[in-house]
């Protein structure tokens, strides 16, 4: 999965640069943004495993940015380091092949990508999700290709999303809420 984080906190911009130097993969946790903490509280305990492609600022909006490419699903063990950034223990959790069912959901998902695409070709977002859908052949890369067809949804909405168990309830989810946005993009007269 490959996709677009903005960087909002002092600890984020820290650890993007510490991973930068070292060459070494990042883990992103999303916020709880009704946490009353500011600190390792507010952050949910699964998160993604990735490595950073490019840091600068986005083509749309013109905030910090870092393109990270996933590799793999981690919960939280312990915070081992709080400043100037956070560091983790993390356990990997599974990624257990896709069963039949994941590779159906999986076309369901691609097809109703290609729909959206098809509404909102001038999208920067969507146009990449069409080519990282392009480049993915599993399951599981499909699912992380469309990640940023999913920007309209909250964070803890996503977050409900990544934390799904196993691979076809995520994809399940990821059909569910793309169909969902297609019928809100799709002209009325279309769709009778």
């Amino acid at each position: 999965m490959r996709c677009s984080v903005h960087l909002r906190t002092a600890h984020a911009l820290a650890a993007l640069r510490a991973a930068c130097e070292a060459r070494r993969p990042i883990v992103v946790f999303a916020n709880r943004f009704d946490s009353p903490d500011d600190g390792v509280a507010q952050l949910h305990s699964v998160g993604t495993l990735a490595l950073v492609r490019r840091a600068g600022e986005g083509r749309c909006c013109g905030r910090l940015v870092a393109d990270l490419e996933g590799i793999a699903r981690v919960r939280v063990a312990c915070f081992t380091r709080l400043e100037p950034y956070r560091e983790a223990s993390c356990a990997l959790l599974s990624s257990a092949s896709a069963e039949i069912d994941g590779h159906r959901l999986a076309l369901q998902v691609r097809t109703v990508a290609g729909r959206i695409h098809g509404h909102f070709q001038r999208c920067v977002h969507v146009s990449e999700a069409a080519a990282r859908l392009v480049e993915s052949s599993t399951p599981e890369e499909v699912l992380g290709a469309v990640g940023g067809l999913l920007f309209h949804l909250q964070t803890f909405q996503r977050q409900q999303i990544l934390e799904l168990e196993p691979l076809s309830a995520r994809l399940e989810a990821v059909l569910f809420e793309l169909q969902e946005r297609l019928a809100r993009s799709t002209p009325s007269k279309l769709l009778h």
